[in-house]
Formats: C-alpha cells, structure tokens, sequence
C-alpha cells in the first residue's frame, strides 16, 4: 500500500506542477494579448488625434480665408480705382500667403491621411488656386475676374464641404 501511495503521492503532486505551468503559460499569453491590444489602441488612438488635428488646421485654414473674398467685394465697389488697384493687390498679397499656408497644411493632410482624404485635400488645392488666380487677375486690373472668382470660390466652398465629408468617414473608420 505504501507503494501506491507514493505513487498516487507522485501523480498529484505532477499533476500539480503541469498544471501550474500550464496555469502560467496561459496567464502570460493573456497578459501578453492584453498589453498588445492595449498598445494598439493607443496607437490607433494617438493617430486618430494626429489626424484630427491635421484635419481641422487645414478646415480652419481654408475658412479663414474667406474673408479675403469678402474685402474684395468690398474693394470692388469702390469708386477710387487707385485706391482699388492697391486694395486688391493687398488682397492677392493675403491669397498667395494663404495658400502657401494652404500648401503646408495639406502636405501634413498627405503623410498622416489616407488616400481618400488627400484627394479631397488635393481637389481643394486646385480649386483654391483657380480662386488665388482670379484674384492675381483682379489685382492686374482686370475686375472681369470677378465673376470668375465667384464661381472658382463656389467650387472652392464644395470641395471644402467634399474634404469635410470624408474626413468624418475617415474618422469614424478609425
């Protein structure tokens, strides 16, 4: 019987041990997944607020230079063409330095954005340059640009709205 017993003895106390190591092995791969899952969601998390940022600079940028459209009705309308002239050229001034601003903002859009963003980015940047032209030619003296402007800052106004639209999908993606 003491022979039995020791190897009952024996058994449990292997048992024991396997099952402490298995035990362990199975708590180390969790917490190993848990710590990776965890990094991940930090990571999506973190370009989630990189993105976001980026994003939102290039939106408030853009709105931002809607006033100079605003200062050039005005200009217009003014009865002074010297006056005019240098009001304008002001304007194109404020435009050429927004969209060199522009151009910053949307080469960040570009290397944190997915392709989709970037080229709702990309078609905002055309249309905001065929608005920048407009206002070179008003500055030129050509106040026929005017209704060309108009049209080029609706396009511009859609394509911002287009930009927007995809940045929400984009994000909510995320």
């Amino acid at each position: 019987m003491s022979d039995s017993t020791l190897w009952v003895a024996a058994f449990t106390g292997g048992t024991a041990i396997l099952a402490s190591w298995v035990t362990g092995r199975g708590n180390r791969q969790a917490a190993r997944e848990q710590a990776e899952t965890v990094a991940a969601a930090q990571r999506r998390d973190r370009l989630r607020d990189v993105r976001r940022s980026a994003y939102l600079d290039l939106i408030q940028h853009t709105q931002s230079q809607r006033e100079i459209l605003w200062r050039i009705r005005d200009i217009v309308q003014r009865d002074d063409s010297e006056q005019r002239l240098v009001g304008l050229r002001e304007q194109f001034r404020a435009a050429q330095h927004g969209y060199d601003t522009y151009l910053k903002l949307s080469r960040i859009v570009a290397v944190e954005g997915p392709p989709q963003v970037t080229a709702r980015a990309e078609a905002l940047r055309q249309a905001l340059a065929l608005a920048r032209k407009d206002i070179k030619s008003l500055a030129g003296g050509n106040l026929a640009a005017m209704e060309q402007l108009e049209v080029h800052n609706r396009e511009a106004h859609e394509a911002l709205m287009s930009f927007v639209e995809e940045v929400r999908i984009a994000l909510d993606r995320m």
